[in-house]
């Protein structure tokens, strides 16, 4: 999946960047050295790229069809933990406020790591995955992200305990556990319920703003529901790349947008 996530990156953003133009796909596949067909397959059933005609973006009217043909998100059950590729997901909560009333200083630990969508950060608290969070040239930048998020943790590299756990997230399949994967969350009630929510988006599905705020009883609260997302702190876990805005353009993401349409196509292509 890594050499489809770099070739995508490269397709997507030479066509971001010629929407002007009817492209064909020869010369999409001229201008990569690739075969038409693997294009073809690259493309394929993509959320974001159409395929023989023109290989343009999608129309935003196209995108609101993806989202009409979406799945009810399921209603969280703490005794039905959610199946996430392949993955049990169950999680820790600890309010805000409690966490800020814990003066002991607790390790967290730490690592960089490659993945299928570029280098990751994760970071491991003594009760589960609690940071997840894709690095570019801005390591220093995410590393005092976390120190922020948890100004009472002392951070410790670990590279060899991180690299289970991003194995685990990225190719569950190559990790043998019956034990469900623990997030450790810290947020205000409302970005709890935000994030849970999230959880019931399946890979290949999209989603809108608005639809979450109903999921959780707030239907007229989709502004704040943006910006609770935005504050979601376990990228792709947690997948907030797959809520677009229901005009269909892709709306923001932590980890650039960019990266957001390749993770939707790629996860198309596999789901």
């Amino acid at each position: 999946m890594s050499d489809d996530y770099q070739r995508m990156t490269e397709v997507i953003h030479f066509l971001d960047s010629n929407l002007v133009e009817q492209l064909s796909l020869d010369t999409v596949a001229t201008r990569f050295g690739i075969n038409p067909a693997r294009i073809l397959h690259i493309t394929h059933h993509s959320t974001l790229v159409s395929s023989q005609s023109c290989l343009r973006q999608l129309t935003r009217n196209r995108a609101r069809q993806l989202l009409n043909q979406s799945v009810p998100l399921p209603d969280s059950d703490p005794d039905n933990p959610p199946l996430f590729n392949d993955l049990i997901i169950a999680t820790d909560i600890i309010p805000r406020d409690k966490h800020r009333r814990t003066r002991e200083r607790q390790p967290l630990r730490y690592g960089i790591h490659p993945t299928p969508f570029g280098s990751a950060l994760v970071a491991i608290s003594t009760i589960g995955l609690c940071r997840l969070d894709f690095v570019d040239n801005n390591t220093l930048d995410k590393l005092e992200q976390l120190r922020k998020s948890w100004p009472n943790a002392e951070l410790i590299e670990d590279k060899q305990l991180t690299a289970g756990m991003a194995e685990r997230v990225f190719a569950p399949r190559s990790v043998t556990t019956d034990k469900p994967l623990l997030l450790h969350l810290r947020g205000t009630s409302f970005q709890i319920k935000v994030w849970q929510a999230l959880l019931g988006i399946a890979p290949g599905c999209i989603c809108d703003y608005r639809r979450i705020a109903e999921q959780i009883g707030r239907p007229t609260a989709a502004r704040a529901v943006g910006h609770a997302i935005g504050q979601n702190p376990l990228c792709y876990i947690i997948p907030c790349h797959r809520v677009i805005r229901s005009d269909g353009s892709p709306g923001g993401y932590r980890g650039g947008i960019l990266r957001k349409k390749v993770m939707l196509t790629i996860e198309t292509l596999y789901s």
